[in-house]
């Protein structure tokens, strides 16, 4: 059984987003949604990514537009 090609890249896509001073996380690419449906969020938490980090992901910021 193999890895699904999902799991292959560990760089995540992200961008943030202050609302009313509230810090969101969203992650840019559609591969990536699948945090998501493990998390049970619309938005990266800050201690889903640090968790995703120790497991050796690696995020990298981008602007909000760049898709």
């Amino acid at each position: 059984m193999g890895l699904k090609p999902v799991l292959m890249s560990k760089e995540i896509k992200f961008f943030v987003r202050d609302v009313y001073g509230n810090r969101f996380f969203y992650l840019v690419d559609e591969v990536d949604k699948w945090i998501l449906q493990l998390t049970g969020t619309k938005t990266l938490l800050l201690r889903d990514k640090q968790v995703l980090q120790d497991a050796g992901f690696v995020f990298v910021q981008t602007f909000e537009d760049n898709n």
